[in-house]
């Protein structure tokens, strides 16, 4: 158990020291009707800012302005990004990328998530 926590911490540490691109944060991902999408995650201690750039259909590209942006917001330890002015359809992709600022380090997370059928989940 021991071990595992150190491996565990020496993995934090380096992932701040080098600001890696973490693929294992739990993004959530929900449709809104009439229309619009919500993206939120779990709080972490330390979470100072949380940013999103997303594009509809078309990959998002490293330091490049989506189509939907905007600033998560902190609500009951979740952070929560909603778009209620997107028109998506089923059948659509959005792409996005997240960045945020733990502890004054940028860490980025790029995800997406497709828009169903009514009888599918996301």
């Amino acid at each position: 158990m021991k071990t595992l926590f150190l491996i565990a911490l020496l993995a934090v540490i380096v992932c701040t020291s080098v600001n890696c691109e973490n693929d294992n944060e739990d993004f959530v991902a929900e449709i809104l009707k009439p229309r619009g999408f919500r993206v939120s995650i779990e709080h972490v201690r330390g979470t100072q800012e949380i940013t999103f750039n997303g594009n509809l259909n078309d990959d998002i590209e490293r330091d490049v302005t989506g189509l939907f942006t905007g600033t998560f917001a902190l609500s009951d330890d979740r952070w929560v990004y909603e778009n209620l002015d997107a028109h998506l359809s089923p059948g659509d992709n959005v792409y996005y990328r997240v960045v945020m600022t733990i502890n004054g380090e940028k860490f980025r997370f790029w995800r997406q998530f497709h828009v169903p059928r009514d009888d599918q989940s996301v």
